[in-house]
């Protein structure tokens, strides 16, 4: 305090020094108010400085005294004094030391310019301030920007830190794993921009395919070039455990953390040929169509007695069968006679062959085409054939020569053959009928 004040100013003082009651009226009555202290006196100053340094009140630099001390005293003039204290104050990171003359912590605030009710301190602002009280600290709330799972909201915290304001505005994602930007650690301040997001940890499982291995081996029963499937390729079957980082219930990343083969999977073993096949030669037109007269020459020889061409399957007609087609019905050969007689076709005896080759049409050979061979007729010629044992029939074009065995009229592909008959058989009775080209 500045003021220091006598043990006692009172009428009875004043009296002692005047001159009866005569004096007693002639002076001037004032009140004095020292500290919130009221007490009355009459006094012959002049002014409100003589009364206060007459009478001892003495005033320090940063006290207060109303009205001034020049004023001039007057009947029921009120003199109020006020002493000042220094008092610390705190507020953000700046610390002042101040004179006031304050009542209470409240009225400090206010004239520091603060409204008690919207800051926060470490003082009960109803509390009479002391001299030797605490050092005040002042809290003044700052204005951020929060975005919380990505609602973004306005906020007023005391706050000192990020990961301070995220425990006050966010205490139900505070509480677990979060993440925030700025850091937790940055310093709060006006205006600052501030997202904050919930981190979660998920076990995943889920079921994926091993694929199947495959293994060649080499077999010498299979021709080079081919292969075949000895154990066809089984996929297996794993689970796969992945733990998941998600922020604010989106997936971030992810991690394999476990695996379990369910089912192991069956490798595909292929067998690839490594036997050597000799390519057939492959004649010209006319060495093929020399062959072909050479083997329509009677011979006593076995040799000539077979077919020389590749189409000569392997059980061709044999001798047996011949001699039975020499005793049939000669009301067959009238048939054959007859149909001959029209020039649209007749009966004979088919054969088939199969191995790849140049035609007499200039087009590679296909076993599996509806095609045919014939020594005269026109190549693109369209025929009819039919196997008179069931009734089937096929029609076929004559795409090539031949064939040059005796009593053997066509020469089919293996498809057109077997549309009709066996392929077992190796040759078969026919008929055939010239539908144009």
């Amino acid at each position: 305090m500045g003021i220091k004040v006598p043990a006692a100013i009172g009428t009875a003082a004043l009296l002692l020094g005047g001159g009866g009651v005569a004096t007693y009226y002639a002076q001037t009555p004032v009140k004095i108010d020292i500290n919130g202290k009221v007490e009355e006196l009459r006094t012959f100053d002049d002014t409100v400085g003589e009364l206060l340094t007459n009478h001892g009140v003495k005033v320090g630099e940063h006290d207060k005294v109303s009205p001034a001390a020049s004023t001039p005293l007057k009947s029921g003039t009120v003199i109020t004094v006020q002493s000042a204290s220094a008092v610390k104050v705190k507020v953000g990171d700046e610390t002042k030391t101040i004179w006031t003359t304050a009542h209470t912590y409240g009225d400090l605030l206010k004239e520091l310019g603060y409204d008690p009710a919207k800051v926060r301190t470490n003082v009960d602002p109803a509390a009479v301030l002391r001299a030797d009280g605490p050092e005040i600290d002042v809290q003044q709330p700052v204005k951020v920007k929060l975005t919380v799972g990505g609602e973004e909201r306005e906020v007023e915290t005391y706050a000192k830190t990020v990961e301070e304001l995220v425990k006050e505005a966010a205490p139900e994602i505070a509480a677990g794993e979060h993440r925030t930007n700025p850091a937790g650690d940055t310093a709060v301040s006006e205006n600052l921009a501030v997202s904050v997001s919930k981190v979660e940890k998920k076990d995943v499982v889920e079921k994926q395919e091993i694929p199947f291995k495959t293994v060649k081996q080499q077999s010498a029963n299979l021709d080079k070039g081919k292969s075949e499937v000895k154990t066809k390729g089984v996929k297996g079957v794993k689970e796969v455990t992945k733990t998941q980082t998600l922020v604010d219930g989106k997936v971030e990343s992810e991690s394999v953390t476990k695996e379990n083969v369910v089912t192991k999977p069956v490798d595909e073993v292929v067998v690839e040929g490594t036997r050597e096949v000799k390519a057939p030669a492959k004649p010209s037109e006319a060495s093929r169509a020399e062959t072909r007269k050479e083997a329509a020459k009677p011979s006593n020889s076995s040799s000539a007695k077979s077919e020389s061409t590749k189409r000569e399957p392997a059980n061709s007609e044999s001798a047996p069968a011949k001699k039975q087609e020499d005793k049939k019905p000669a009301a067959k050969k009238s048939d054959d006679s007859a149909l001959r007689s029209t020039g649209r076709g007749g009966t004979c005896t088919a054969s088939f062959y199969w191995e790849p080759q140049p035609t007499a049409s200039g087009e590679r050979f296909n076993p599996n085409a509806l095609t045919a061979a014939h020594k005269t007729l026109p190549l693109g010629t369209r025929l009819r054939v039919t196997n008179p044992a069931n009734g089937k029939s096929v029609v076929v074009r004559i795409n090539d020569r031949g064939p040059y065995v005796g009593g053997r009229c066509l020469d089919l592909s293996r498809a057109s053959f077997a549309a009709i008959g066996n392929t077992g058989s190796g040759v078969m009775k026919v008929r055939y009928e010239i539908l144009g080209r």
